[in-house]
């Protein structure tokens, strides 16, 4: 019989609807984040920057005249800066996915106003928010491909070069080739070293999948009216599968009202529109949480995406979590009830109901000894 001890959560999980649809634009997102600099432990860096030319209505046709547009890139960061635990979280990824930003955001408010049980997590515990790792396609909603040489397009299918999803690029060997944005934030994830990472993603229906051959109707008949959460997860090579970490955050979102789904569905959704060069992009896991292989894994692939770049370059547990295409709040609120049952077991700041077969973990003590 599962346990049913547990302590006070973390997070108040309470997005308001209106203020994430208000967040939508990126100006207003970043400054709504800039607003919590300095407020507890919370520091609010500018990364970095990228900056685009665009033709306008006043422009049209000419070249030597178009505007210059640039997007600001943050890290927040909280917490005890010496501390061995030190956990990474990135949104924003693809534009298209709203979520894992906006949760990022409800993170790092719930971070700048810390109490009880949170706040005694920060004393042992370093936080790296990058809420939004490609904030020019969060405000056009879509996804950006690069090219071999770093350069990226909205538009990949033309010209016949090979391109890959923002995401597939972050184990590129070489520093040059890397896209604009992961120029600026992995030196910051390197001199970060993190130990646990989430990266927040949706599973949604955009330009993107049908660019990739998917219909709407294909979509529909493997989604259909699903609600929820599932988490992929990237081990370290060699490490044991860690259930006892995978179970929390499951059980957390469940616990906390939501869904949660195995990654099998993902690939039902992926499998019949993607090709040798657009694999999955995480390791997947079976039922019971042990590593499955559907196809060619991401390593065999040599991609690494942003969490299999985490977990083998820091030897940390990372995480995907896939939200599906239920209302915006509860999206949020999925995300945010992952994190949080992660944490309660990583940090040893409290517990929550578990399988009994399955021993609770505490990662960040496991990785000091």
């Amino acid at each position: 019989m599962a346990s049913s001890t547990k302590k006070e959560n973390l997070f108040r999980i309470e997005p308001n609807p209106s203020e994430l649809r208000e967040c939508r634009d990126y100006s207003k997102y970043e400054e709504k984040l800039k607003e919590l600099d300095g407020k507890g432990s919370m520091h609010v860096e500018k990364l970095g920057a990228v900056t685009h030319k665009y033709a306008s209505w006043k422009n049209q046709g000419d070249e030597k005249s178009l505007d210059t547009v640039s997007w600001n890139i943050y890290g927040a960061y909280a917490g005890n800066p010496k501390a061995s635990a030190r956990v990474l979280i990135t949104g924003g990824m693809h534009g298209e996915e709203p979520a894992g930003v906006l949760a990022a955001l409800e993170a790092c408010k719930e971070l700048s106003k810390p109490e009880t049980a949170l706040g005694r997590m920060l004393e042992n515990t370093y936080f790296m928010v990058v809420p939004t790792v490609d904030p020019e396609s969060y405000d056009f909603k879509g996804r950006k491909f690069v090219d071999r040489d770093g350069r990226s397009d909205p538009e990949p299918m033309k010209g016949g070069k090979s391109w890959e999803d923002l995401n597939g690029c972050w184990g590129r060997r070489l520093f040059e080739n890397l896209p604009d944005e992961l120029k600026i934030i992995r030196p910051k994830v390197d001199e970060f070293k993190p130990t646990l990472h989430f990266d927040l993603h949706e599973t949604v229906y955009g330009r993107s999948m049908a660019k990739m051959g998917g219909s709407r109707a294909q979509y529909n008949m493997t989604h259909g009216d699903r609600q929820g959460l599932m988490i992929l997860q990237s081990l370290p090579e060699g490490m044991a599968d860690s259930a006892g970490l995978g179970n929390e955050i499951l059980g957390n979102i469940r616990e906390r009202g939501h869904k949660t789904y195995t990654p099998t569905l993902l690939y039902k959704i992926l499998l019949p529109i993607i090709s040798k060069s657009q694999l999955p992009q995480t390791i997947p896991l079976n039922k019971d949480y042990s590593l499955a292989k559907i196809g060619p894994l991401i390593s065999e692939a040599k991609i690494q995406v942003a969490s299999m770049y985490v977990s083998d370059k820091f030897k940390a547990q990372s995480y995907t979590f896939e939200t599906f295409e239920n209302l915006l709040d509860e999206r949020v609120a999925e995300h945010l009830a992952g994190i949080e049952g992660a944490l309660k077991t990583y940090t040893g700041s409290g517990t929550i109901a578990t399988n009994p077969k399955t021993p609770t973990i505490n990662y960040a003590q496991k990785r000091t000894k």
